[in-house]
């Protein structure tokens, strides 16, 4: 039975089952090659006469379950640009760089944990990403450049610029120039120029006139 091989005897005969899946002086007995756990890392099931390997799930692949897959090939397990690195069974992603973490390389990494924002910069958080949002006299992605409020050169008639600590700036400005920009002009008689006696006229805005 089950192409089993008949060979005669004296008087007799008997059945050579090799290679048929049974046993028995008839080769009628299911043989279970699951017993001899052929199914490297996955699951076996018998069949009459023969077996299968269920290779589900494993990471692995082929009639006995031991080649192992590249999941790289067949899918792209790493989400938001994490690399993929095949290991033997399975994959480990590297979402260095990526802004998340997990496995996959899908839960949102919360950067504000690690307190990024310099100077009593506030966090916020964003998917894979961050924002800080810096007080008046920081900007930069980390708050971390502080902010030069003369770049503008803001003082006129050739006053000079400083910047304030906690943001801003002041003027120095030149003799006849006063305000906050030096763009006031000062009344030249109030520097009483005039001497013995003299009076003071003021002409324009930086020019007097003695009397």
């Amino acid at each position: 039975m089950h192409g089993g091989h008949c060979i005669n005897t004296n008087g007799s005969y008997y059945c050579n089952c090799s290679g048929t899946g049974f046993r028995g002086l008839t080769c009628s007995t299911d043989i279970d090659e699951c017993t001899a756990k052929p199914c490297g890392h996955g699951t076996c099931i018998n069949q009459e006469g023969a077996y299968h390997c269920n290779c589900i799930g494993t990471g692995y692949s082929g009639i006995h379950c031991v080649a192992d897959v590249d999941e790289f090939t067949v899918f792209t397990p790493c989400e938001h640009l994490g690399k993929c690195q095949n290991t033997d069974g399975s994959y480990l992603c590297d979402c260095n760089g990526t802004g998340y973490i997990g496995h996959n390389c899908n839960q949102d990494n919360n950067e504000c944990f690690s307190n990024p924002c310099k100077h009593n910069g506030t966090c916020m958080n964003t998917n894979g990403s961050f924002i800080c949002r810096c007080p008046r006299e920081y900007n930069g992605k980390l708050c971390d450049i502080p902010v030069n409020d003369c770049s503008s050169s803001p003082c006129k008639h050739n006053g000079t610029c400083s910047n304030n600590n906690g943001g801003g700036f002041t003027c120095s400005c030149p003799r006849g120039f006063t305000g906050r920009t030096c763009d006031t002009n000062v009344d030249p008689c109030l520097y009483r120029p005039c001497y013995n006696n003299g009076v003071c006229q003021t002409i324009t805005g930086c020019l007097s006139l003695c009397m």
